[in-house]
């Protein structure tokens, strides 16, 4: 972006009242505030069947409790959420996340597919559409939705046709023509706006607004059969009657599944539908060695096997030496629960985003997949101790049941006051009562009455976060024990609810669990400095102290193995058996895999390098040439590599303690020391190599001079900016860019995209995020796009900087994604998880996705010519051909100087030191046999430090 370009954003954000025409091809900031608090998403379902379900957009008319949508959308179902997700404006407010609401159909307009809803208890903040304005053809207008049953709002730019019909009959074909006429609505007669856009399946129900923010007309996703390329609006002018009306229509079943065919996409699963792309064929690279800091969730019964989980996948190992001895099939991203079934047939995981995995536990083929309704993370499961269901609790509050068997959701326990994480989850031993501790500190325990229908019990309140949860083995007593300074174990009679002792416990509370006679609780070790295991005699409460070690981080269970003998697993000890009588440690190891860290590339993807803490060394790799360049050691207290220069010749790392090294990338040197000044969050080089940028939680962001190693400019963000999440120089190093959290002092922190003139920190203009908290900024190659990623609420938001106030949304499943944009601009990968999504960042429409197979995705970046696109992840490094998804080089790294790579069929290129470590599995899952013949015949023995040869 020229100088020129930059002084004349500051102008339109100074003079928001300017005339209209002056500006005609950009939103005003006031106005996307009002979209983000005004536009919502609608999912309509039938209690009794879950899917197919609906889901599309719609907006508030005149109050906060008046949404109006399309009729298609809501027509028939049992059950209506409309979701809030924009930014509070007060304080006290409801401002956090998501906030889902349930409505009502009040009124409609058949033949015009109108509906309006009424929602209880909307949010504080919420702003609304109260005018409506007649478009001119060729006048710019914009569509606010959620497109394809996506989660996060994207904006797309509209034109209204310059020749088109009055009404929608002659813009159908005949077999369209006949579908609306056999369903009854939209009238085919209907006046309708023929606009020119992607409207897509999802956008049904979005406001069509001008730059003034005014309604101009309601979107319609348009139809699946015939007429998908479609869209159309029905004009704002015909919503101002409908609050007056009260026609109703009937809607049966056979109507139902019309609508379900005819007009939406995507049916089941919330989230967008994808194409897969070719994904490397031959064999494929898996570790015999669980990675070193693997997350222990479970243990069998007898102690042999646990579940773990690394980078979104799960794990079975040999609990007593940690090697892996199943992989389950993969699905991305498992999180940080897991568990055996009672039979110990089952395993199932909860991933990020609202999934429940379940594998059979001896072939560790999927199952089942169970999915949520709004893809809130999982944060606890619990199976029956039939094994016939299964329990996950969610960390927006809602407890789901399914049946295993048949794969249906039989109950969702909502969370009504209390929105917060579900920590833990307990069945009384007859299955016949469902325990659920929660974050924000409360219990709450239904009867399921045999599945057929959940009253609740008891809600036990006034109580901190609830950290475990267990009921005696005859279902007598419930124990739990909660944060309450200090914490505590309480335990309930189950019949009367009455308290019947509370013990003070002498660390940090964490998982419970009763003794086979139900006359002791242990409580496990909870993390931090005070983590202990302790033993609490029910009949008087007397606490005896067993374990205590402030290297115990918290673990996610603790089990009886014997009446003398407790199982449990933190991060830092592995699976640990414990003697009860002697306070011993009788078995138990940590993993000693290897795993990458901090990974980077420079900007134009030609060097990577990683770091590996414990080794403390920092490996250098020249991508074009496929070898190593350099290894640079002793440098065993940094502990993250923040950014490599674009020439190559500067690395920025992180020490432990805060302080910021800026080294020679030759020979490890240090050039100069940047002195911490508070949480070091992102560290940038400029595109010259000779500026480095460092976002602090001081109040500011530094720009120092490389490689003198004197400040060049600080720019002071007051108050309102207490951590710079995400830093990025414009292409041509005149700007500066930063992902913010900008308080309104107003008891509620908000997210934002600010830019400064890099040479004289002047401002240049802000973006406003529909977030509390922001990650990764960064620009296209040619500075036209910047996106960054609204952190929490999974997704990413790329802004025209051409038309100020024109963003696309892309949704992804998992939090804190990684992104890079093509050269040219047409493509943005963004890494979700372990795969790669493809998408078309003005368009906002999904392309592709990759499955590069080396785990969760740390970073990525394009080659300078855009044929290929380089990615770390957490087992290694890929380069993949960006056209057919076929990865070039794949790299496993087992240790600094251990390593192995294969070709896009699965030919073993180059090994060192490793093979001992890996299996080659071929397109079957059968293991490839590596013996002298076969290394002799696919090993390079001329130059040991050529990793691969691109062929």
């Amino acid at each position: 972006m020229v100088l020129r370009d930059r002084q004349a954003i500051i102008v339109f954000l100074t003079l928001l009242l300017a005339p209209v025409s002056a500006l005609a091809q950009a939103l005003p900031i006031t106005v996307i505030e009002q979209i983000q608090k005004s536009t919502v998403r609608i999912i309509a379902v039938n209690s009794n069947n879950l899917s197919p379900r609906r889901i599309a957009s719609g907006f508030t008319w005149q109050r906060a409790s008046e949404v109006i949508t399309s009729f298609h959308v809501v027509a028939g179902a049992d059950n209506i959420l409309v979701e809030f997700g924009g930014a509070g404006s007060g304080a006290g407010s409801e401002n956090s996340g998501i906030v889902v609401r349930n409505a009502r159909i009040r009124s409609v307009d058949v033949d015009g597919d109108l509906a309006l809803l009424e929602v209880d208890s909307p949010p504080d903040w919420v702003a609304w559409f109260d005018r409506t304005v007649t478009p001119s053809p060729g006048e710019p207008m914009w569509l606010a939705g959620f497109p394809e049953a996506t989660s996060g709002l994207r904006s797309v730019r509209l034109w209204l046709s310059d020749i088109a019909p009055a009404t929608l009959k002659p813009g159908l074909n005949q077999s369209a023509r006949d579908e609306l006429e056999t369903l009854g609505f939209p009238s085919v007669d209907l006046p309708v706006l023929h606009v020119q856009g992607p409207l897509l399946h999802g956008d049904s129900g979005s406001p069509i607004f001008d730059v003034t923010g005014a309604l101009v007309a309601v979107g319609n996703g348009g139809l699946k059969n015939g007429t998908v390329q479609l869209g159309w609006g029905i004009p704002g002018e015909r919503v101002l009657s409908l609050r007056n009306r009260r026609q109703t229509f009937p809607i049966d079943k056979v109507a139902v599944a019309t609508i379900s065919t005819h007009f939406f996409s995507v049916l089941g699963d919330v989230g967008q539908t994808s194409r897969n792309i070719r994904t490397p064929t031959g064999a494929t690279l898996r570790s015999m060695v669980a990675p070193a800091n693997a997350l222990p969730l479970a243990l069998s019964s007898d102690g042999t096997r646990g579940l773990v989980s690394y980078s979104g996948r799960l794990f079975v190992v040999n609990a007593a030496a940690e090697e892996i001895v199943l992989y389950p099939q993969f699905y991305p991203g498992i999180g940080g629960t897991a568990l055996y079934s009672a039979d110990e047939k089952l395993l199932a995981g909860g991933t990020t985003d609202g999934k429940v995995i379940i594998w059979d536990a001896v072939s560790g083929r999927i199952r089942r997949t169970l999915a949520t309704e709004l893809q809130d993370a999982i944060t606890s499961i619990a199976f029956s101790h039939n094994g016939e269901h299964i329990a996950a609790g969610t960390e927006d509050g809602v407890v789901y049941l399914w049946n295993i068997t048949r794969g249906k959701m039989v109950g969702r326990l909502p969370h009504e006051s209390i929105r917060n994480n579900v920590l833990t989850l307990a069945f009384s031993p007859n299955d016949q009562k469902l325990a659920a501790g929660y974050w924000a500190g409360a219990i709450r325990v239904w009867s399921t009455n045999n599945f057929d229908r959940f009253d609740v019990l008891t809600s036990l309140t006034n109580i901190g976060s609830v950290a475990g949860l267990d009921f005696s083995p005859d279902g007598g007593l419930l124990a739990a024990d909660y944060s309450a300074n200090p914490d505590v174990l309480s335990v309930w009679n189950t019949s009367t609810w009455e308290m019947l002792s509370t013990t003070e416990l002498h660390g940090s509370a964490g998982p419970v669990v009763f003794s086979s006679n139900g006359k002791t609780v242990a409580v496990g070790p909870g993390g931090g400095n005070d983590s202990a295991v302790s033993l609490i005699d029910i009949s008087d409460g007397s606490l005896e102290t067993i374990a205590t070690s402030a290297d115990f981080d918290g673990s996610k269970f603790i089990k009886f193995a014997s009446p003398t003998e407790l199982s449990w697993a933190t991060d830092k000890d592995g699976f640990v058996r414990w003697d009860v009588k002697s306070w011993t440690k009788i078995g138990g190891q940590k993993a000693t895999g290897y795993t990458v860290q901090w990974g980077a590339f420079t900007d134009y993807a030609t060097i990577a390098a990683w770091i590996d803490t414990s080794a403390g060394t920092i490996t250098i790799f020249d991508l074009e040439k496929g070898r190593i360049a350099s290894v640079l050691g002793g440098i065993e207290e940094y502990d993250k590599l923040e950014d490599i220069s674009p020439d190559g010749l500067w690395l920025a790392v992180a020490k432990i303690g805060g302080d910021t090294h800026i080294l020679d990338a030759k020979n490890g040197n240090l050039e100069f020391v940047i002195p911490p000044a508070g949480l070091v969050a992102d560290v940038r080089f400029s595109p010259n190599s000779r500026s480095v940028a460092v976002g602090t939680g001081a109040y500011s962001i530094d720009i120092w001079n490389v490689p003198e190693g004197t400040r060049k400019r600080e720019i002071p963000g007051g108050d309102d900016l207490p951590i710079a999440w995400g830093l990025a120089f414009s292409p041509d190093g005149q700007t500066l860019a930063a992902s913010v959290e900008r308080s309104l002092h107003d008891g509620a922190d908000r997210a934002a995209v600010r830019t400064w003139v890099t040479d004289t920190g002047a401002p240049v203009f802000e973006l406003p995020l529909q977030a509390w908290n922001a990650g990764r900024v960064s620009y296209s190659w040619d500075g036209n796009l910047l996106a960054t990623a609204e952190a929490h609420e999974k997704r990413v938001k790329v802004w025209n900087l051409r038309e100020v106030g024109s963003f696309v949304t892309i949704i992804t499943r998992f939090k804190w994604p990684e992104f890079a944009f093509s050269p040219k601009g047409d493509a943005i990968a963004v890494a979700d998880g372990s795969l790669i999504d493809l998408w078309d960042p003005l368009q906002g429409v999904f392309k592709a996705r990759i499955s590069p197979n080396i785990g969760e995705i740390q970073k990525l970046a394009y080659s300078p010519d855009g044929s290929r696109i380089r990615v770390f992840g957490a087992f290694g490094l890929s380069i993949i051909d960006a056209n057919t998804g076929s990865a070039f080089i794949h790299m496993r790294i087992t240790s600094p100087e251990s390593w192995i790579a294969l070709n896009d069929k699965g030919d073993l290129l180059g090994s060192r030191e490793a093979l001992s470590q890996v299996q080659l599995v071929d397109a079957a899952e059968q293991v490839i046999i590596v013996d002298d013949d076969y290394t002799r015949r696919h090993l390079n023995s001329t130059d040991p430090d050529l990793f691969f040869e691109h062929r």
